[in-house]
């Protein structure tokens, strides 16, 4: 169950840093503090399967960590 939990906060963590970045790119005038509130409101409003969705095109990108380590 921990290992779910520690999966999990991954992924979210993943999901998070990737919108950043993409809000970084995107929108430069954005302070990190604006980007980290929007990053946190657009990932929080994703539905599970956009949050899969999202997560497996960040893998793609070479953006995600490994899950395994």
């Amino acid at each position: 169950m921990q290992n779910a939990t520690a999966r999990n906060d991954i992924i979210l963590e993943t999901l998070l840093l990737g919108t950043q970045r993409h809000l970084q790119r995107t929108q430069p005038h954005l302070s990190v503090l604006a980007r980290v509130e929007r990053a946190e409101a657009l990932v929080d409003e994703m539905l599970p399967q956009e949050r899969a969705h999202y997560f497996v095109w960040l893998a793609r990108k070479g953006a995600v960590a490994n899950l395994a380590a």
